[in-house]
């Protein structure tokens, strides 16, 4: 998934898969309750996936994932 929001700054991407966590930044704009992302990690893991996050301020954020095939 990519947008081409406000980005998030470099020392926050390794929190952005917590339970509850939210980017100070994006919180006054977009509504939430910080568990989308921690959902879809734990899915992810479940399955033996890897998972990430690549992210410019003022350029947009982009979210990746991997699953084994078998």
């Amino acid at each position: 998934m990519q947008d081409f929001g406000i980005g998030i700054p470099d020392h926050k991407k390794k929190n952005v898969f917590t339970k509850f966590y939210r980017v100070e930044e994006s919180s006054v704009q977009f509504q939430g309750l910080g568990i989308g992302l921690y959902i879809c990690a734990e899915i992810i893991k479940q399955h033996q996936g890897t998972y990430g996050v690549e992210s410019t301020l003022g350029e947009g954020t982009t979210f990746y994932f991997t699953l084994p095939t078998s």
